[in-house]
């Protein structure tokens, strides 16, 4: 939810592991819209998404996404990604598999 956590997390990489951490910010699909939903302590506003992943080199940034609006993936992946910042890595989809054409689109 925060950088602050983030920074404390990878402080706790010890000197020299070959270890990622993995930073894992949830999105839905009411919160990028900017919507509240009914798990505001665990989902950040989509603006502040960006302060949170960091550019550390041990660090995977994903954001795990959910969505009951599945026709729309392709559009919602790409406007979470361009809101997720430089340091963001990709997703966690924590939805049914979608069909491959709507990840080669957003891929595309």
């Amino acid at each position: 939810m925060s950088r602050q956590e983030v920074q404390e997390a990878q402080d706790a990489i010890p000197p020299g592991s070959d270890r990622l951490l993995m930073v894992g910010v949830l999105v839905s699909s009411k919160t990028m819209r900017g919507e509240g939903n009914k798990h505001p302590g665990r989902y950040p506003a989509i603006e502040k998404v960006r302060g949170i992943f960091t550019g550390h080199p041990q660090v995977l940034n994903l954001v795990h996404f959910n969505t009951k609006e599945p026709d729309f993936l392709e559009e919602h992946l790409r406007k979470v990604a361009m809101s997720s910042g430089p340091f963001f890595h990709g997703f966690q989809l924590n939805i049914a598999w979608p069909a491959p054409r709507m990840l080669e689109g957003y891929r595309s």
